[in-house]
């Protein structure tokens, strides 16, 4: 038997909808294909404004054509040009795109997308130290030298972003996800966790311990981590750029950290903060998730869930979530 589950509206019912086996094929991306870089910047391609009017045009025509009849019984035409369907043309304004910041520089965001390298040497806002720890698996004992350059050029980029930071606490687990959180309870004094996960799909035991790992650190520890893949560390390529990826994502967890920010456009003139709230539906409950800028760059943010009647899309825990991230905007800009 096969069926699909389908949602019914925003918040609404879940149908379930029977399918015909022999009529059904696999669709979506495998994992060879999202492995494939390739691939996945294909999928990220995005057409050009007037290429997607052209397909605009070819739908309407299109339409237009074969449905002629129709389109005559209701009285409706289609305006046309050049033997094309003419598109109306509105004037728009344009927002600037604006700046971003990485401390000691400022670029615009329409000249490029990608910042990596201005990322690499350079860290908005930053704790100048922190204690860190590096848990993996006994079985990864074969490349201690990748993890010893892995830390090297970690501290080497720290000190670039003047951090100090020192050698880590390193510690190794055998392969068990009891005796894994066991471990990373033995380091919640750390300021940070950096855990070196085996690839996906060798055991059982791995396809869950990434899993295990965020719900431990998040619902009990209080403690920011990072995942790293061991091939990842392990790959002699690309090193820097490895070391710089993971750095940011540090930063951006740490308390006062954040790797980047962004200029406060012209058009705002007075203190601003920008809100943005989902509810989730599901398991017999629904959560409202709510979270709010804090600062003039937009780095620092308040965040908050808390549940409320199901398949409620918005209550009176927006406006007690709101009140709370005023107050804690004012005592931080002290306005």
């Amino acid at each position: 038997m096969l069926f699909a589950e389908v949602k019914r509206g925003r918040g609404g019912r879940i149908d379930r909808v029977y399918l015909v086996p022999e009529s059904c094929r696999e669709t979506g991306l495998n994992d060879e294909l999202r492995a494939s870089g390739f691939m996945m910047k294909l999928m990220k391609f995005k057409p050009r404004p007037d290429e997607r009017v052209r397909k605009y045009q070819d739908f309407l025509q299109r339409v237009f054509t074969e449905q002629k009849e129709l389109f005559q019984a209701w009285g409706i035409r289609l305006r046309q040009y050049n033997d094309r369907p003419a598109l109306s043309a509105l004037d728009a304004g344009r927002i600037p795109a604006g700046r971003i910041t990485f401390g000691a520089t400022t670029h615009d965001l329409a000249s490029r997308s990608m910042f990596d390298r201005e990322a690499q040497s350079g860290i908005y806002s930053a704790p100048t130290t922190f204690r860190w720890a590096i848990l993996s698996l006994q079985d990864d004992r074969e490349n201690v030298s990748a993890k010893n350059t892995f830390i090297n050029e970690f501290q080497a980029a720290c000190q670039r972003a003047s951090m100090n930071v020192d050698q880590p606490v390193m510690q190794e687990c055998p392969r068990n996800a009891q005796q894994w959180l066991e471990h990373m309870r033995n380091l919640r004094n750390a300021d940070f966790l950096l855990l070196i996960l085996p690839a996906k799909g060798r055991k059982k035991d791995d396809m869950n311990l990434y899993k295990l790992t965020k719900r431990l650190a998040i619902s009990e520890l209080g403690i920011p981590t990072q995942c790293v893949l061991h091939k990842t560390l392990t790959n002699p390529k690309g090193v820097t750029s490895i070391v710089s990826k993971i750095l940011t994502q540090i930063v951006s967890k740490l308390n006062n950290g954040a790797a980047w920010g962004l200029v406060q456009p012209d058009c705002i003139d007075v203190p601003t903060m920008v809100c943005g709230v989902d509810v989730w539906h599901g398991a017999g409950k629904s959560i409202l998730g709510f979270t709010a800028s804090l600062d003039a760059c937009y780095s620092k943010y308040t965040s908050e869930a808390r549940q409320q009647a199901l398949k409620e899309e918005l209550s009176s825990e927006v406006a007690a979530c709101v009140l709370a991230s005023c107050e804690a905007f004012n005592t931080l800009n002290q306005t």
